[in-house]
């Protein structure tokens, strides 16, 4: 008989020397994470949300089918994992070259879009924004300043800014 030590050494031998890695190490691997976004626990939904952005460049086709869930939880209020879910949703609109839903989720997605980030996703995006910030030359105003003044006389209407795209530009 052979000893243990020489049997599992001859077992390791026996393996593949590459096996896949990352979160998802096979085509179809992230259906799993898809389908748990329909778990009505919360956390369970983050869990999947987690794993699916830490892989999300690599399985964003398949997680395109649940974009629209994807994106129910970024603005549902009340689920603590919503600016995760803007940021993935975000990337799969991006790798769809769906660019203004791209930003417009970006914008949602607090810490998870780093503009110190030099990928070609945060550069495109902040090109984005620095252009609809330039875009939206005088008159501009906030959502805070956007009502109508009684001495605007001259009817130029004022551009409303998103009050997240300036804080986009002046973080750069």
């Amino acid at each position: 008989t052979t000893p243990p030590e020489v049997a599992m050494e001859a077992d390791a031998a026996a393996q593949p020397a590459s096996r896949p890695t990352g979160v998802f190490a096979s085509m179809g691997a992230a259906a799993g994470a898809i389908a748990a976004l329909e778990d009505e626990n919360p956390v369970v939904q983050k869990v999947a949300l987690e794993q699916l952005h830490a892989a999300v460049d690599e399985c964003w086709a398949e997680a395109a089918g649940a974009v629209s869930t994807i994106e129910a939880l970024s603005e549902d209020a009340s689920f603590e994992g919503r600016e995760l879910a803007a940021s993935l949703a975000s990337k799969i609109f991006f790798h769809l070259e769906e660019y203004d839903d791209s930003l417009r989720l970006a914008l949602g997605a607090g810490p998870y879009f780093d503009v110190a980030d030099r990928s070609e996703y945060v550069e495109t995006l902040v090109s984005r924004c620095v252009d609809e910030y330039v875009g939206s030359a005088p008159p501009v105003a906030t959502a805070a300043t956007a009502a109508p003044s009684p001495d605007d006389d001259d009817g130029a209407a004022a551009v409303l800014l998103d009050p997240r795209l300036g804080a986009i530009v002046e973080r750069m």
